[in-house]
């Protein structure tokens, strides 16, 4: 412990290290203001956050849907008639007629009616999974009638008795820019890990003691786990107070499935629930990027060499996006900005077979991520070292 006490001194010490974290995490704040004053303009978050403080939010029932309705099919009939004012009306929600028309035509309507024929969309789901079972039980295939078996268990039971403003949390779980200053991050903390501990020719004193060498290279080891949670836990919260600061942040306690891009995802849990565990994943994506660059660090021979080769992980970042609704590959689980931009794997039901066994792809993505870290800790903790060390 007292080594790796002294590798955190070590990196916080550095000014550059401290500076970056403050840099970049006011950075983060600007980006995630962008984020919700781009959308919020866009889509009127202010006016239907304004209905949903009134009237709106909260337990849905037929004297809401009522209102929405008939205000929706009275302003609609105003405006076909095309006889309103185009006038500032301080009576309307927008300060145009207008306006409110486009706020609960395209808005307010739309929102609550996803809301409340969600159940039975997925009764019709449900009905031809069942449909599909017998069908596939009369063919005999086992793989397809697995499959709609999961169907039936994953999708019955749903629906949302609850209206919320769920426009800030759905850009929370759709905001990637804290990853990309993360891995900004490791590879500056962790680059050094390495190569400047040979470039400081420290290497020449391990074969005069061997144990030493290993517990340097174990105490790293456990430097780049901890630095790695670090990070990520800290822009998880950073991204918390941001959108909880610049937006209507609500419906933690609400199914993932209320939001609309979910409608199909496997998973029942809370929005809340999600969002923890996207971090879980994320930390398991963000480690493989970690190992990898202590990997570049262990056997590159200078700095620059680190700092090229850990280009990789930020070039697939900011250019690769994930395949949303559609299944994934054998390779694909080697790529660990599935993990980082984990959303992708829960917008809807696409599972691995092994075998005739459907297996949700985020349990492979998992082992691969795991067996991965296992492979960096071995390499890293043996006393492989470079010729040129």
């Amino acid at each position: 412990m007292t080594l790796l006490r002294f590798e955190i001194i070590k990196i916080f010490r550095k000014p550059y290290v401290i500076v970056s974290i403050l840099l970049f995490t006011l950075i983060n704040f600007a980006a995630i203001f962008i984020t919700n004053k781009g959308y919020q303009q866009w889509v009127m978050e202010e006016h239907q956050n304004q209905v949903c403080e009134e009237f709106l939010c909260g337990p849905i029932d037929s004297q809401k849907i009522d209102k929405v309705i008939s205000e929706t099919k009275r302003l609609s009939d105003i405006v076909a008639s095309q006889k309103f004012s185009r006038e500032y009306d301080s009576n309307t929600i927008t300060g145009y007629l207008f306006g409110d028309f486009n706020l609960y035509y395209g808005y307010l309507e739309p929102n609550l009616k996803y809301a409340v024929s969600y159940a039975y969309d997925m009764q019709d789901i449900i009905q031809r999974a069942y449909e599909n079972v017998e069908f596939y039980e009369q063919v005999g295939n086992i793989k397809e009638l697995n499959k709609n078996h999961d169907i039936i268990q994953l999708y019955s039971g749903r629906s949302i008795n609850e209206y919320r403003n769920l426009y800030g949390a759905r850009y929370l779980l759709f905001y990637d820019f804290s990853g990309l200053l993360i891995i900004f991050l490791l590879v500056l903390t962790l680059t050094p890990g390495f190569v400047s501990e040979r470039e400081n020719r420290m290497y020449q004193l391990f074969p005069t003691f061997p144990s030493g060498e290993r517990k340097i290279n174990s105490t790293k080891f456990l430097f780049i786990i901890l630095i790695t949670l670090m990070y990520c836990v800290w822009f998880f919260i950073m991204d918390l107070i941001g959108f909880a600061l610049f937006s209507h942040l609500q419906g933690f306690s609400m199914p993932l499935y209320s939001i609309q891009e979910f409608q199909l995802t496997p998973l029942n849990l809370s929005i809340g629930q999600f969002y923890v565990f996207c971090l879980i994943l994320k930390i398991f994506g963000m480690l493989i990027i970690s190992f990898y660059i202590a990997i570049l660090s262990k056997f590159l021979p200078k700095t620059v060499y680190v700092f090229l080769g850990s280009v990789l992980p930020l070039v697939l970042f900011v250019f690769w996006l994930p395949r949303a609704h559609s299944a994934l590959g054998w390779l694909d689980f080697v790529n660990p900005i599935h993990l980082i931009k984990n959303r992708y794997l829960f917008l809807s039901y696409n599972p691995i077979f092994i075998g005739s066994t459907p297996i949700q792809p985020v349990f492979i993505a998992v082992l691969v991520a795991m067996l991965l870290i296992i492979i960096s800790s071995i390499i890293i903790q043996t006393g492989i070292r470079p010729r040129f060390a």
